[in-house]
């Protein structure tokens, strides 16, 4: 098995058998979304430490339907809100020819907009594409998450990107850098450095860490999350891999960085584990069968908490018939963050989400949270059947 099929599904769901060298014509001219009228600020908004407690569920509030009839659009995508505009981050296949060096996958990323909450969308624009350079991008840009740098202005895009077959370190899962200037609506400049992560590179130094516990070979880091920027340093978490007895299993770690070219693991002061964030152990108890994690999502509470909505998939990380493929509600203390320090809540349901039957390949993923400072807190997930479900966090009064 090689290091792409290891997690090519994990990372392209739901493009299987298709074709994604084949073009559908140049992107339309982006439009400036319908004006809407805007719900009223909340007051008193519901929090994620609400939810915890039991006090906060999720309540539907609609499919996003971002691009039906395109199936890359389908599965992963992600959102940042910025002065109350919503912006959806997804998969999409290129328009130029795949390249001789590539394999199946070939996918780019790009964005569009929303005024209402996701009611309606703009056209859709190109973020990012890959340049099929061997020593780049590669093939594919996909699964990343989008960050303001609020000291600089400067919008950060962290995303996998998939080498090329005649890359120096063969067809893998690497990370790549982008950055824009101006608000998240655009094209973002890739750094000459792409890609900023290869294959093992921070997982390899995490596990060097005395007493990390770490098993050896995971690798192929990917589904990043800037979650925030603390003095100089964007704190990131990603998942990877490792293959034990032809199962396919997942961990996160975490660390950090000033350019995402170098990486700080390990803390003496508990503001990074010395370890492992999540391995399969953590989520034994809640989910039986577990092989661990895959994508996750983390957001700071006000009550010194780190909040994480997190995979717990069984049989595999690939897309497997028979598995279940729920998601958890987990917080740890900021300043033990490490493997064997997290908690569900005492009130909530375990797991927090799940398909309604057990079997379906990949039924349930990618459960991001999406703050919006006038509306309150949301959480966005795919679901099979149904497509991108909205929920918000709100009080059980409500």
């Amino acid at each position: 098995m090689t290091a792409i099929l290891k997690i090519a599904v994990l990372s392209l769901p739901l493009l299987t058998g298709l074709a994604l060298g084949r073009g559908h014509g140049p992107d339309p001219a982006p439009k400036k979304a319908e004006a809407l009228p805007q719900a009223k600020p909340v007051k008193n908004a519901a929090s994620v430490a609400d939810l915890w407690e039991g006090n906060a569920q999720l309540a539907f509030q609609h499919e996003l339907k971002i691009e039906p009839a395109n199936p890359a659009a389908a599965g992963s995508g992600w959102m940042v809100v910025d002065k109350g505009v919503w912006y959806w981050f997804y998969r999409d296949i290129p328009t130029k020819p795949m390249p001789g060096n590539c394999g199946n996958d070939y996918v780019r990323t790009v964005v569009k907009k929303s005024v209402d909450q996701g009611k309606t969308w703009s056209e859709k624009v190109t973020v990012a594409e890959p340049d099929g350079n061997p020593k780049g991008s590669g093939c594919a840009i996909l699964d990343g998450s989008t960050f303001l740098d609020p000291k600089t202005g400067i919008w950060h895009l962290l995303a996998q990107c998939l080498a090329t077959k005649d890359a120096p370190g063969g067809v893998a899962w690497n990370l790549c850098h982008y950055t824009r200037d101006g608000g998240p609506f655009g094209p973002f400049t890739a750094d000459p450095a792409n890609p900023v992560v290869k294959s093992g590179q921070v997982f390899n130094k995490l596990c060097q860490i005395p007493g990390s516990q770490c098993p050896p070979g995971i690798s192929d880091e990917g589904t990043p999350n800037i979650i925030a920027k603390e003095g100089d340093d964007f704190l990131v978490t990603f998942h990877g891999v490792r293959v034990e007895k032809e199962a396919v299993l997942g961990y996160r770690g975490m660390a950090k960085t000033k350019d995402f070219k170098e990486w700080t693991v390990g803390s003496k002061d508990g503001s990074l584990p010395n370890g492992l964030m999540f391995a399969p152990r953590d989520f034994k108890d809640a989910v039986k069968g577990t092989i661990g994690v895959g994508a996750s999502s983390e957001i700071f509470g006000n009550d010194g908490y780190l909040y994480s909505v997190v995979e717990a998939p069984t049989l595999s990380l690939m897309c497997t018939k028979g598995q279940d493929w729920p998601v958890l509600l987990v917080r740890a203390d900021r300043k033990a963050m490490g493997s064997g320090s997290w908690s569900p809540p005492p009130k909530q349901p375990a797991p927090l989400l799940k398909a309604e039957g057990v079997g379906e390949p990949c039924a349930i993923q990618y459960a991001r949270w999406v703050e919006d400072p006038k509306h309150g807190l949301f959480l966005v997930y795919w679901d099979s059947k149904k497509g991108h479900q909205l929920m918000k966090v709100a009080r059980k009064s409500e």
